[in-house]
């Protein structure tokens, strides 16, 4: 038998296609793997020549400029977001009015007339509709906000730097570009050359948001940028207009003069020691078309004045939510208010207009802001300040969140918080009309929107006496909601709580002559009083010097401009050295 040697395996040879194919696969892995990091050369779509993007800092406006006739057309929806949100376009006019610190604008489609303050100025261009859009023309506005508006006619692009604005400079290390999107595969907007400057308006994500001086806003790495510092747009200088409030400095003391039918004789009236201020009821909007009635009264304007006193008139608007609605939603009728107004006050030697326009519906606040802003400008050219009168914020529609505070407080002079009615006429729980605590809350929340320069403080001269039916409360008790129905009182009519504002004098008669003895109410930080008559219950927070005191010291406390006082006649004759404590700080 013949011996058996080692075995010998013999090897499978591969294909001949498989080291190439694995070449391919690992190349096409490691392609994948650098896929996501090369950058992407695919351009983005440009404006074009007729239609030339608007920009605003790294923002660019959905609707475009437009080029007509060799002119630069904006629309104004671009500049009302971009700008200005008080550049508005009334459709009932069919006009674009714009409001600054100093002027009042109205420029109508089609017309080369526009008007500023009421006086005609012409234009080389009137704004039209186009695209189902309005435009005005770009050098008028240019000029009136203080814009610098650069059309760079090569890029397509109109570039708006509002006034005072401002953005970080930077300056690319590497050749880059500015895409569309912070990803390297997202379009190119435009190459960027080592050493371009760009503007730099804010990062994500490893990118900054950035435009060339005269380009589209985009994206570029930051890793391709070192920062070089600010740029600011310039700032126009300060309009040379009347400033209000002559005794610069000095704090507010003013009161309100309630007019009915009958203006007061002014030898009636008395020394009011520390006023500086009175504001009567006079005027007031008497229907939707904006017809202002006025019961101004010379021979009290004369002995204000004599006693160096500024009269503010009160223009009110009925409390009429509808009628309101009505003259601020038409812009002739706004006109015509802001007219007469400005009349009366040249005719009767006004110094300031007192705006009271209570109950408005909450939809109306933008428009309520539109009328002041549209009031401003003109009275300052004739030398009035503009006060307009707030409430406490609650969430109330009508009563409160028809108040813009904010918008309200940058176009008015000044913003008078009625700071009482706390517990109103109509309340079914009594309370006081105004708690130091609620009074105090009241400041702070109005602070958060309108600085404390701006701030007067409307403080009570009355209280209300609450009179409820049934058997007494348990001591030290406010009475609850809830009230037995009243003797006699028939086919389940409900018994009510009622009330009447009475003056500071009546309501010491009322403790005087039922020998009452106050009692201290630590919720309210005031006196109140307590008594049972003819089957009814009876109670009272007292208003008087002290209480006025308390509120001269929240004053004092937040820096405010002043206060205001609702209203003359009810007060003490010690009232007023209470506030002639504004001095003293």
């Amino acid at each position: 038998m013949a011996a058996i040697g080692p075995q010998v395996t013999r090897r499978r040879r591969a294909p001949w296609f498989v080291a190439p194919l694995a070449v391919v696969v690992l190349c096409t892995i490691a392609y994948m793997a650098v896929l996501p990091y090369i950058p992407s050369d695919e351009p983005a779509v440009q404006p074009s020549p007729d239609r030339p993007a608007l920009v605003a800092g790294g923002i660019r406006h959905a609707a475009p400029a437009v080029v007509a006739d060799g002119r630069l057309l904006l629309p104004v929806e671009a500049l009302h977001d971009l700008v200005d949100p008080h550049i508005v376009w009334d459709e009932t006019a069919r006009a674009v009015i714009v409001t600054t610190r100093d002027r009042v604008v109205k420029m109508r489609t089609g017309d080369l007339t526009a008007y500023v303050n009421g006086r005609p100025v012409s234009l080389s261009i009137a704004p039209v509709m186009m695209d189902d859009r309005p435009y005005a023309p770009a050098e008028p506005f240019s000029r009136l906000l203080g814009l610098s508006v650069h059309h760079d006619p090569e890029s397509h692009v109109v570039v708006i730097d509002p006034p005072g604005s401002q953005s970080a400079t930077g300056e690319t290390t590497v050749d880059t570009a500015i895409r569309t999107s912070p990803s390297v595969k997202a379009p190119v907007i435009s190459e960027l050359k080592q050493g371009s400057e760009v503007y730099l308006f804010g990062e994500m994500h490893g990118w900054y948001l950035a435009r060339q001086k005269s380009g589209l806003p985009g994206y570029v790495a930051k890793a391709a940028v070192v920062l070089k510092g600010v740029t600011h747009a310039p700032q126009p200088p300060a309009p040379d207009y009347y400033r209000p409030w002559k005794r610069t400095g000095e704090r507010i003391n003013l009161t309100w003069e309630h007019v009915l039918n009958k203006n007061p004789a002014p030898s009636s009236i008395g020394p009011l020691p520390g006023v500086n201020v009175v504001a009567p009821t006079w005027l007031k909007v008497a229907d939707g078309s904006g017809s202002v009635t006025c019961r101004a009264d010379p021979a009290y304007v004369k002995w204000a004045h004599s006693r160096g006193c500024e009269v503010w008139a009160l223009v009110d608007n009925g409390f009429d939510p509808n009628r309101t609605r009505a003259f601020l939603s038409d812009p002739a009728a706004r006109e015509n208010i802001v007219r007469s107004l400005l009349l009366y006050a040249e005719m009767y030697d006004f110094d300031g207009i007192n705006v009271d326009f209570e109950n408005v519906f909450k939809e109306d606040a933008g428009l309520l802001v539109q009328f002041i802003r549209e009031l401003v400008p003109l009275a300052h050219e004739q030398g009035l300040a503009v006060s307009i009168d707030v409430t406490v914020k609650s969430s109330s529609g009508n009563w409160s969140l028809c108040y813009d505070r904010k918008a309200l407080g940058s176009a008015a002079d000044y913003l008078m918080l009625m700071a009482y009615d706390e517990y109103p006429a109509g309340s079914q729980t009594p309370g006081p009309t105004a708690s130091l605590p609620w009074v105090e809350k009241g400041i702070r929340s109005l602070l958060e929107d309108v600085p404390p320069s701006k701030v007067v403080l409307g403080v009570p001269f009355y209280t209300r006496l609450w009179k409820q039916p049934g058997p007494a409360a348990a001591p030290g008790r406010l009475a609850p909601d809830a009230t037995p129905a009243a003797p006699g009182a028939s086919n389940g009519e409900a018994a009510r709580v009622t009330q009447r504002a009475v003056s500071m004098d009546e309501a010491a008669a009322i403790i005087r002559d039922r020998q009452l003895q106050p009692s201290w109410d630590a919720e309210a930080q005031q006196f109140v009083v307590r008594y049972e008559e003819n089957g009814h219950r009876y109670v009272m927070w007292i208003e008087d010097e002290q209480s006025i005191r308390r509120r001269v010291a929240l004053v004092k406390k937040f820096g405010l401009k002043g206060v205001a006082s609702w209203r003359r006649g009810f007060e003490n004759a010690a009232t007023w050295d209470a506030l002639a404590e504004l001095r003293l700080f």
